[in-house]
């Protein structure tokens, strides 16, 4: 695989062609390489595999706008998507 590279030779992250705030499909990629470059995850365990999947097979215009208020945490929104559900 080819990685990006700018004119001088540096490697060119994800951020540096989409920008996290444009769209979900950013912001994912901002996510992975913020696991790979930050959190020093491995890109080949499956969770990267699939993040990349879910990334690469996303509408790249789609943005969802953040709630912005309190009660957004995880849990709030697991119980919030039971209760949908039921």
């Amino acid at each position: 695989m080819n990685t990006p590279k700018t004119d001088d030779g540096t490697l060119l992250k994800s951020t540096d062609l989409f920008s996290p705030i444009d769209s979900d499909r950013g912001f994912l990629m901002w996510i992975h390489d913020r696991m790979a470059h930050v959190h020093g995850e491995s890109e080949l365990v499956d969770y990267m595999h699939r993040l990349r999947a879910i990334i690469a097979n996303m509408d790249g215009e789609k943005w969802t706008p953040s709630v912005g208020q309190g009660g957004n945490g995880m849990k709030e929104m697991q119980a919030n998507i039971l209760r949908e559900n039921s």
